[in-house]
């Protein structure tokens, strides 16, 4: 237990951190060398860790409170569970253990842990020591204590046969050995009792504060040292010279590392320690005073002397070890090259993106926010219009400067509700009534697509605008209306003639031709219809294809430099990109998602799911930002709920994660209640209701019939304020109406909102009987098993197949690569791996031919290998063909690395 004179403790909600009240512990954690965590002890979260554990670990400050112990100890959950029991019956703080870095290290490490109060809840407060290097040291001491003791013997063996006349000289000899032994003893004693000691100088370097550890050192009592001594009065005059070298270093720079002195105790004895320290300032950057880590190293001189001695071929090591930097330098030097080259495929990349932009069938204009000065206009966006032109809206109105008018008005069209103008208020728009009139009199009607673009801190930067030509499929719509009118009017001809047929037969016979005309020209309208229907699907999968496979080189790359040694800055930067690219990647899964349930091409699948796991899985995502905005997120499960259900777990996770998401994002005080309840239950059926409350800004009551269209967003002061497609919502009632159920809300403006949904799921008797919740042992591969694994890398486009293999290389995989489908098969006839993962889309010989033939060859081999597909389609049937061309498993792009560990794992086990 904390005394009370280390300060108490209290939590600052917004922030999640442990703040101590006295800032000289505060500090003492924050900038402390020894590895520190906060535990909470009945479920193992971590609550807080310092600077120097998110660097041992390897893991952010945010990741590692968003960790539990038992995913960096090597002990499972309940195997640690019970040896904190045991501690406690035991009454010992004390423990060794294996811990886990995030390069899948592991180190065994020393925990001194002891409950602390903080708001009335008991946590653990946990100092970690590695004592890898210290067992390695252990382990020879022991052996060189055998060995003397076994030569000790043997000399004792050889005295005894000596004259007695030599017994004196035994005698003495005898006492030297003894001597010897205490002292091999004392050193084995010191060395596994010694901690680190502390102490912190104020600013004429007077000791103000030292612990016991560092006292027992020097040999003063603590009154012979407080406000007496300054810490070089206890340094020999060669470690005085070190101090004064580093000090002025120290006090500009804030910290030192690693600095070995000679300390003299007491009784003149000399003692060689290795000092890290820290300053601390005012709030006006004047240097206060200083606090010291010191860590005992005579041990490690007596190693190195002893080691020193055994190594006779110490110079043919280095010798070879200055060989070897050598080959590492060249290795390093054609790291750089290959660098560059990358580099340079990135600018070509780009030069390609500008390409793509200037070939695309499609206009695509932009301008800038707030003055209006235009961006950019690609070439078809310039035949569309019929003017070589860049819309700039700073100059006045953009219908001045090119002809455009409203379809059914015949009138200029109003700069207002242009599209391009919306988007510089931050609205998303669609129109399809805009008339361009070329210089030669031409007429193009267009169909306009409008979106504000805006920066990762939600300000609009730009408006763009994306249109087409339309006119063809107007007239053929038009052309359809006619038709019908027309097949109207012969309808009611053909009963005039039925009832004069005798009469008539002849001009029966001319309208049943001119009916049958009606027909050709009718079926030929539809078919124009549907391939235009055709032709816009497969223009969104070769965007999401093109759009994809750079996203997942930058996802990619961002995600592995992350996981380098990076300053703050650096790694906010980074941050930033991933949340850009993802908020990309989320807007562009909208917009496929809508056009996929529009063409009907999602189905149900029905699977059994755990509700609870599921709600705890949504929930978790959104806990972070909940957190950080100062709300709190509660749920409740009605206990006559099976555990086990059968249904689209997938599409349930994604309604949910729309509706909590939505609440969260328009909710700034409060809290989110999630209410799960049975309104049908019977032995093989419920159905189940979902109840999402917030406390947000409601919605007003002229706004609520727009809340389930697309690209639908309540008024321009809220798209200032939030981000979003406007697709979220109408995503989820597709779903739900898809799954059988039915969605509605209820809102009162500024006070909050309820969003409800049913859905009907398949249970079993069994689980009505039995509410057990599986558990699923997760097996970690050892590292031998790690590095007997390689895998096989197939895929043609540079960055992707770098950041996979980076990533691999990482987890410590083996790793061949492959450029398209025939190296492959090449490969595996000469070569066994254990997984590939396979592109779809490549020159020379794509994917699903690559997989086809490898099957073959394997079939003569007797032996299967997991393929698992990668691409960057995500519209079509996908999934299905990688399965009926041999495949095992598929993974779109970009990539995600958890999902990767996650197939490895399957797969591998």
């Amino acid at each position: 237990m904390i005394k009370d004179d280390v300060g108490t403790l209290k939590r600052d909600i917004s922030s999640n951190n442990v703040l101590f009240t006295d800032p000289v512990f505060k500090s003492l954690f924050s900038n402390n060398h020894s590895i520190m965590l906060l535990i909470r002890p009945n479920t193992g979260e971590i609550i807080d860790a310092n600077l120097a554990a998110c660097n041992y670990y390897g893991y952010s400050s945010e990741e590692l409170m968003n960790m539990k112990i038992y995913q960096i100890n090597t002990l499972n959950k309940d195997e640690l569970k019970m040896e904190m029991y045991n501690a406690v019956q035991e009454k010992r703080n004390h423990f060794y253990f294996k811990h886990r870095r995030s390069n899948g290290d592991i180190r065994l490490v020393e925990v001194y842990s002891g409950p602390i109060m903080m708001n009335e809840e008991e946590l653990l407060y946990s100092i970690v020591y590695d004592i890898t290097e210290r067992v390695k040291a252990e382990k020879e001491i022991t052996y060189l204590n055998k060995s003397l003791e076994k030569k000790v013997a043997e000399r004792t063996l050889e005295l005894e046969k000596i004259n007695e006349d030599l017994k004196t000289e035994i005698s003495e000899k005898l006492i030297i050995e003894r001597s010897l032994k205490d002292s091999m003893l004392e050193i084995k004693d010191l060395y596994e009792n010694a901690p680190c000691g502390y102490h912190s100088l104020d600013q004429n370097g007077t000791i103000i504060r030292i612990n016991d550890t560092e006292l027992k050192w020097l040999g003063y009592t603590r009154e012979e040292i407080l406000g007496k001594k300054k810490f070089t009065d206890l340094i020999t005059t060669e470690s005085k010279q070190v101090f004064k070298m580093n000090f002025q270093g120290f006090v500009e720079r804030g910290w030192v590392n690693d600095l070995e002195f000679t300390l003299i105790s007491k009784e003149g004895k000399l003692l060689p320690v290795i000092l890290s320290g820290t300053a601390i300032k005012d709030i006006d950057g004047n240097y206060i005073m200083s606090r010291s880590t010191v860590f005992d190293i005579s041990h490690r001189k007596q190693i190195e002397d002893k080691l020193q001695q055994l190594n006779d071929n110490l110079e043919k090591i280095v010798a070879d070890r200055t060989y070897h930097l050598e080959e590492t330098n060249a290795v390093l030097e054609e790291e750089i090259a290959e660098r560059t080259r990358v580099e340079n495929e990135l600018a070509y990349n780009n030069q390609i993106m500008n390409t793509l932009l200037n070939n695309l069938n499609v206009g695509v204009s932009m301008i800038e926010v707030p003055s209006g000065k235009g961006i950019f206009t690609n070439e078809y966006a310039k035949k569309l219009t019929g003017y070589d032109f860049l819309p700039d809206a700073s100059e006045g109105s953009l219908s001045a400067r090119f002809t455009v008018y409203k379809q059914e008005t015949n009138t200029p069209y109003p700069d207002e509700e242009m599209p391009i103008i919306r988007g510089m208020k931050g609205e998303s728009s669609y129109v399809n009534d805009m008339v361009a009139v070329h210089p030669d009199g031409k007429k193009v009607l267009l169909e306009v697509f409008g979106t504000p673009v805006k920066d990762v801190n939600g300000n609009i930067i730009a408006s763009l605008v994306s249109f087409g030509d339309i006119t063809r499929r107007k007239q053929a719509e038009d052309d359809i209306r006619n038709l019908n009118h027309q097949l109207v009017k012969t309808n009611e001809m053909l009963e005039e003639i039925n009832s004069e047929l005798e009469e008539s037969n002849a001009l029966l016979e001319e309208e049943i031709s001119e009916h049958k005309k009606v027909e050709f020209e009718l079926m030929k309208a539809k078919e124009e219809a549907e391939n235009a229907n055709s032709a816009k699907s497969n223009f969104l999968a070769n965007m999401s294809h093109e759009i994809r496979t750079p996203m997942n080189g930058i996802i990619g790359m961002t995600e592995l430099t992350l996981m380098t040694d990076l300053n703050e800055d650096q790694k906010n930067n980074l941050l930033l990109v991933k949340k850009s690219t993802n908020s990309l990647l989320r807007i562009i899964n909208d917009v496929l998602d809508y056009t996929k349930i529009e063409a009907g091409k999602i189905s149900v699948e029905i699977k059994p799911f755990n509700l609870e796991g599921v709600i705890n899985e949504i929930v978790s995502l959104f806990d972070i930002n909940a957190k950080q905005k100062g709300l709190s997120i509660n749920f409740t499960l009605d206990e006559s709920i099976p555990s086990t259900l059968y249904g689209d777990v997938v599409r349930l996770k994604q309604v949910l994660g729309n509706l909590i998401g939505n609440a969260v994002k328009f909710t700034s005080q409060g809290e989110i209640d999630i209410v799960v309840k049975p309104r049908n239950l019977d032995t093989s059926n419920v159905v189940l209701e979902f109840r999402v409350k917030d406390t947000g800004i409601g919605i007003p009551e002229d706004k609520k019939e727009q809340l389930f269209q697309r690209f639908a967003q309540l008024d321009s002061s809220y798209t200032k304020l939030f981000q979003g497609t406007g697709l979220g919502l109408a995503i989820s009632k597709k779903l739900v109406e898809l799954m059988g159920g039915e969605i509605w809300f209820e809102s009162h403006f500024k006070i909050g909102s309820v969003f409800c949904f049913t859905t009907p799921f398949k249970i079993n008797e069994e689980s009505l009987l039995t509410d057990s919740v599986q558990k699923t042992d997760v097996i970690s591969n050892s590292e031998s098993e790690i590095d007997s694994k390689q895998f096989l890398v197939v895929e043609d486009d540079v960055v992707s197949r770098q950041v996979i293999v980076s990533f691999l290389k990482m987890k410590g995989y083996k790793i061949l690569t492959a450029e398209n489908g025939q190296i492959a098969i090449d490969i595996m006839k000469n070569t066994g791996v254990d997984l590939i993962f396979m592109d779809v889309q490549m020159p020379i010989l794509d994917g699903y031919t690559a997989t086809r033939e490898i099957r073959l060859i394997e079939k003569h081999k007797n032996r299967r290998t997991p393929i698992i597909a990668l691409t960057a389609y995500a519209l079509t049937n996908d999934k299905e063909k990688c399965l009926e061309a041999g495949m095992d498993d598929y993974l779109s792009k970009p990539i995600n690395f958890n999902e990767i560990c996650n197939k490895i794992e399957q797969y591998l086990g």
